[in-house]
């Protein structure tokens, strides 16, 4: 039975850190929680970047300078082996919202100085206590739609920001029985058949 609780331990300060940090101070704190190749993966337009520095300069920072008061909302927070590489390698998954106000221009779109929320889904790969692979993605255009600015032609459904459970059963902050995991994930992997 693996013992995953230092992992998310890790990944919990790390997000801590990075929301307390100033948008100048990001780069040194990803470089405390990160392997010195850290490869982190986003989507267009920030593609795949390698160590803190260029992390923190092409996404953190910037958003952070966007979005004043920029907070994590986890709704969903759990750790385990990856199944794609032999169930070897220790991930940890935080799916919510950073939420903040929009008080600065980001990626061309106009602020709304309100609070805007950015859905996100963020996976870091840890290993000897660092953080040594993420994978980060988030919802630009749902930014786009609350600040008014809609790149889509009109939808037949509503859009609205998705509120996480109510009762936050998502955020496994603490040890997990490996049995419920097990069958977790076989029931996952047979709706995939």
């Amino acid at each position: 039975m693996t013992d995953f609780q230092p992992a998310k331990d890790l990944v919990r300060q790390y997000h801590h850190d990075l929301s307390a940090a100033a948008p100048e101070a990001v780069a040194e704190v990803l470089a405390r929680y990160t392997g010195d190749r850290w490869l982190w993966r986003g989507m267009h337009p920030f593609h795949e970047q390698t160590g803190a520095e260029a992390v923190a300069d092409m996404f953190w920072s910037p958003l952070k300078a966007s979005f004043t008061r920029l907070q994590r909302r986890p709704d969903i927070f759990l750790a385990g082996r990856n199944e794609m590489d032999g169930f070897h390698s220790v991930w940890v998954v935080s799916m919510g919202h950073l939420m903040g106000l929009f008080d600065h221009p980001w990626l061309g779109i106009r602020p709304t100085g309100r609070i805007t929320m950015l859905r996100y889904v963020e996976f870091n790969r840890v290993e000897n206590g660092k953080i040594t692979e993420t994978a980060m993605f988030c919802d630009i255009p749902q930014v786009m739609v609350q600040a008014g600015q809609n790149p889509f032609p009109p939808q037949t459904g509503a859009h609205l920001v998705q509120p996480g459970p109510m009762t936050h059963e998502g955020l496994m902050w603490g040890a997990q029985d490996p049995a419920k995991g097990k069958a977790t994930l076989d029931a996952i992997n047979a709706m995939l058949t």
